[in-house]
């Protein structure tokens, strides 16, 4: 997916990640500019990153995650009301570590909720496109599956985020998005890649199996 790196555009990746590929996000450091922290985002950010993994660790000692799109679909036809927690990665060939996240689950009654999300606080001046790209993936997993709804808590930074990328007329600490919203949303991100002039062929944003 093309996301922005640096003030250009480049190729990111998002994908599944599996206990060894969540230990990475331990990498996540504070920015730091004349020994201050740049700002409170980048402490939320580092604080979500911790949290994410400390609930990974929780759900994997259950036997409550998928790491691919076939073992979640496998999990729900053996039990239709299963609980199942699955993690996402953006990587980039330029940068060394993932430059964002999403912690998300399916829930009992086929919904999918947005535990934790966050973007690599160290990441180069001018990088962006990394939360919307992520939330096209989880839309993308969400429609796999027919999720009725997608929804999360959204905090104070980032309800105009979510009001903005799903069109949404407002968003509070809490929103909930319906199956047609989030499609819609996928098509018009496919439309909006395509102006940034690299590949962006919806083949290539297919789910792996």
């Amino acid at each position: 997916m093309p996301i922005r790196l640096g003030g250009a555009f480049v190729l990111a990746n998002c994908k599944f990640a599996d206990s060894r590929a969540v230990g990475t996000l331990g990498r996540w450091k504070l920015p730091r500019t004349g020994g201050k922290v740049s700002d409170s985002r980048a402490e939320d950010a580092l604080e979500f990153c911790a949290l994410a993994r400390k609930r990974w660790r929780s759900y994997s000692s259950l036997d409550r995650t998928a790491t691919t799109l076939s073992e979640l679909r496998t999990r729900i036809a053996e039990e239709s009301r299963t609980e199942v927690a699955m993690m996402v990665l953006v990587v980039a060939p330029e940068a060394s570590d993932p430059l964002g996240f999403c912690l998300f689950r399916r829930t009992w009654c086929n919904h999918i909720v947005l535990d934790l999300l966050a973007t690599n606080p160290a990441a180069p001046t001018g990088t962006g496109r990394i939360g919307v790209g992520i939330l096209f993936w989880v839309a993308s997993v969400a429609e796999a599956i027919d999720a009725g709804l997608l929804w999360g808590e959204a905090t104070e930074s980032s309800a105009e985020y979510y009001r903005q990328w799903f069109d949404l007329p407002i968003v509070g600490d809490v929103f909930q998005i319906q199956a047609p919203v989030y499609r819609a949303f996928r098509v018009k991100y496919l439309n909006r890649w395509a102006e940034t002039g690299l590949p962006a062929d919806p083949e290539r944003f297919q789910l792996p199996s």
